[in-house]
């Protein structure tokens, strides 16, 4: 039996979030696709955005310390648009 898609997308881009903060450039452009592929997979699962905004906040506040203000702007962006790929409001 495989793991949650969710779970695993989750998995991907806290790593990315990590090796991001640990390079010590604070360039968002790794994180775009694993952000994308998060938020799509929360969609699936049928979380709301609101719900998805307050978890990629919460992830930048976790895993990027003082790098948080300048990769969000950028990251919610990307989460947004990747929660409604592929659907009407896209």
């Amino acid at each position: 039996m495989s793991a949650d898609p969710s779970s695993e997308a989750r998995a991907v881009l806290l790593a990315a979030l990590a090796a991001v903060h640990r390079s010590g450039r604070v360039d968002a452009t790794p994180l775009e696709t694993p952000v994308r592929a998060f938020a799509r997979a929360q969609r699936e699962a049928g979380v709301e955005i609101v719900a998805l905004l307050s978890e990629l906040k919460q992830m930048l506040r976790d895993t990027t310390g003082n790098d948080e203000p300048v990769l969000k702007p950028r990251v919610i962006g990307w989460g947004v648009a990747g929660y409604y790929a592929g659907t009407s409001r896209s």
